[in-house]
């Protein structure tokens, strides 16, 4: 396990869930700063978190603890909001040692963000691209500090047969539609999480000298899954029965393994653009999908982010 001292950590998504156990977990490895974002709404969510591990660390003899803890109110489906976010921590840090994307949303009705694309695409994966591509100066600052880029996937990528593209904002997603039980809204959520796992991909490739990986959490018993309507709540149980290797319903402490490994583990441990299984067990590449080795459609996503981004850059 590599040391955190001295190490800048932002996590998305980090008020609640899988995110706010992972601040948890890394904070007691005595980070220099952990920075967490979360939809303005979830402030006192935030403020709740913070003080629990400020308690945890007055009662804890060691010491060791991170209580340098900052919330970013972000929502992460506004292109608007992320690039205000990115630009304050331009303004203000000097560097960024890990950026875990972990916040998403999964298997909603089908809407649309302010910026016209469809609502899980935006929030699991274009937010998180323009978050990375504003904060590359502060991640590259320093190669010799092993920076990582940790972005959240699901086994539910390997429900996706390609990207749709055309589907994501425009006239294809205005044909778009759901249906009773849910295959559509389910299609979204495993397009947007197959672009996860290429998007790192590219990223590893455009820029070798950070560290990008993919981390699945497994099939994770979170509020988020909780709240799911009979049918999808069934389904995701269904899933984790049958997934290969796993036990079935994690819960949110196991699921946030995975990341606090990624976050922690020596870096000669982790293959560039890699994706990962709990915990820690590289998925080779001859078991991808053949969806998430098609290369093609991995350099098609990355120009298209690039193109859909380029105002904001």
């Amino acid at each position: 396990m590599t040391t955190l001292t001295g190490k800048t950590i932002l996590i998305t998504g980090g008020t609640r869930g899988l995110g706010a156990v992972t601040a948890l977990a890394l904070a007691r490895l005595g980070p220099h700063k952990i920075y967490i974002t979360g939809r303005p709404s979830s402030s006192a969510t935030a403020d709740t978190l913070i003080s629990k591990i400020r308690s945890e660390a007055e009662s804890n003899s060691n010491g060791n603890i991170c209580t340098n803890i900052t919330f970013l109110p972000t929502d992460n489906a506004s292109l608007a909001s992320v690039s205000a976010t990115a630009q304050k921590l331009l303004e203000t840090e000097e560097r960024i040692d890990i950026l875990i994307c972990n916040a998403g949303i999964a298997a909603i009705p089908l809407g649309k963000s302010e910026d016209g694309y469809e609502i899980q695409f935006a929030t699991n994966v274009l937010g998180h691209a323009l978050l990375i591509r504003k904060l590359l100066p502060l991640l590259r600052k320093d190669t010799s500090s092993g920076a990582r880029i940790i972005s959240l996937g699901s086994y539910g990528y390997r429900m996706a047969k390609t990207v749709d593209l055309e589907r994501v904002s425009g006239d294809g997603l205005a044909k778009d539609k759901d249906d009773f039980l849910g295959y559509q809204r389910w299609r979204r959520y495993t397009e947007s999480k197959l672009a996860n796992t290429l998007y790192t991909s590219q990223l590893a490739k455009q820029y070798p000298e950070i560290i990008s990986v993919t981390v699945t959490p497994g099939f994770v018993e979170s509020d988020m899954v909780k709240n799911f309507g009979f049918v999808d709540h069934w389904m995701t149980k269904l899933g984790a029965k049958l997934a290969r290797g796993q036990k079935g319903m994690v819960t949110v402490e196991e699921g946030a393994e995975n990341t606090v490994w990624a976050a922690t583990v020596e870096e000669k441990e982790l293959v560039n653009g890699g994706l990962y299984d709990p915990v820690g067990k590289r998925v080779p590449e001859g078991e991808l999908t053949a969806a998430a080795r098609d290369e093609a459609l991995a350099k098609r996503l990355w120009e298209w982010t690039e193109a859909e981004l380029g105002r904001w850059l």
